[in-house]
């Protein structure tokens, strides 16, 4: 499960972020964790955070004192939020436009966070070598005029992406992840993919998503949709969509030879891009790709090709990265370009790799949604639908994923 993939500041008292003391701040909490990170990544100076599951106590209790001020002030920063837009540095986070960055969703890229930062790195410049004190963090944080704002423009984004189901769909996602049939009875099949009872039955909230879902809405679902946005605009390229025993063999994940396990094997692959296997003459031609990642059978990861843009990113809800992973892919697309077509694909150095960020990759506050979070980040991007979905709306995801299922094709 992805819990291995979760760690806490070491030497302190840890509350989970399921307590009735942690729910009370759970809006505030979101922003402390994931900026702590963000503050973390940039100065090296707040703590080990590898992830964002636990808060310590220390903080907590700061929190708290603050919440009352913060409340109080969100009315007045409010007000003043539209006088500062053209003047004051604070007000640095604008009305995300949809589709605006196809790499990131409209959010700002690794790149700029310089910019998001720069307050915290005059700081941490002017009082090293003193790292940054818990109430500091909390101060800067404070400052963030608009955050809050963001989220929620965020959220109403994500609830018109998602949209509502009828009732009679509701009744059939009921009837499909809590079937009573036995549990290899088949409820959906496509070519030689299916899903089974025991599979749908994962798609009930809490529960860790299984590689038979996960395939089959990503390999099948999405690959649908694609196919039909295609067909209503003669322009747009078809994009492809792996199954995880792609990257599984990439990698050669399962090779019995300890020393060559885990290490990059084209051979193995070297058929899946081939006409036929893809929607186009040979994978340069698409528009995406888009790669599921099972990580040791403990956490779902994925990659992304944008063809057009010439990047490979990573997206990661537990802030996590794989530079040889992306090196791999890369070195995929070279050795293709070698076997299909002539010369070298990147001669110039033009493609780029691009880390998973938290400042703009949604983040699960538990660990179970890793693959409800992996479809998600393939459904929202296939789509040039920027990430505006959150751990709030991953049980609407979960029916989002069955009734595609149902339907035969991504909603």
């Amino acid at each position: 499960m992805c819990w291995n993939k979760i760690f806490a500041f070491e030497g302190v008292e840890q509350i989970p972020t399921n307590t009735p003391k942690q729910k009370k701040i759970t809006g505030l909490g979101v922003r402390i964790r994931n900026y702590r990170k963000r503050i973390h990544d940039a100065t090296g100076k707040v703590g080990k955070a590898h992830s964002t599951g636990f808060m310590d106590l220390t903080e907590l209790e700061v929190l708290e004192k603050s919440v009352e001020e913060n409340l109080a002030e969100k009315k007045r920063k409010s007000e003043l939020k539209q006088s500062k837009v053209n003047t004051s540095s604070s007000a640095k986070v604008k009305k995300r436009k949809a589709g605006s960055d196809p790499i990131t969703g409209g959010r700002k890229h690794p790149k700029s966070n310089a910019k998001t930062l720069s307050d915290v790195e005059a700081k941490r410049r002017k009082a090293e070598p003193n790292p940054l004190t818990t109430t500091e963090v909390v101060d800067l944080l404070k400052s963030d005029s608009g955050s809050e704002d963001d989220a929620e423009s965020d959220h109403d984004r994500c609830e018109g992406i998602l949209s509502k189901m009828t009732d009679p769909d509701t009744l059939s996602v009921k009837d499909f992840i809590q079937s009573s049939l036995d549990d290899d009875h088949v409820l959906a099949s496509h070519n030689t993919d299916s899903v089974k009872v025991s599979s749908a039955h994962t798609l009930q909230s809490g529960e860790w998503l299984n590689d038979e879902i996960i395939n089959y809405y990503i390999k099948n679902c999405l690959a649908n949709r694609d196919k039909e946005l295609c067909s209503k605009d003669p322009n747009r390229k078809r994009s492809h969509f792996f199954s995880s025993f792609f990257a599984q063999k990439l990698f050669d994940t399962e090779n019995e030879d300890p020393h060559l396990r885990g290490k990059y094997n084209y051979s193995n692959v070297a058929n899946w891009g081939k006409k036929g296997a893809v929607p186009a003459k040979d994978i340069f031609d698409l528009k995406y790709i888009f790669i599921p990642i099972n990580e040791n059978n403990a956490h779902w990861v994925s990659a992304m090709v944008f063809m057009e843009e010439k990047k490979i990113c990573w997206y990661d809800s537990l802030g996590g990265n794989d530079r040889t992973k992306l090196n791999g892919i890369l070195q995929y697309l070279k050795d293709e370009w070698k076997a299909k077509r002539v010369g070298d694909l990147d001669p110039n150095g033009e493609w780029e790799l691009v880390p998973s960020s938290t400042a703009y990759v949604p983040q699960q506050d538990n660990g179970c949604d890793c693959g409800v979070f992996t479809c998600m980040f393939g459904d929202f991007l296939s789509n040039d639908d920027p990430l505006v979905f959150s751990q709030r709306h991953i049980y609407k995801c979960r029916e989002r994923i069955a009734l595609s299922i149902i339907k035969g094709h991504a909603l």
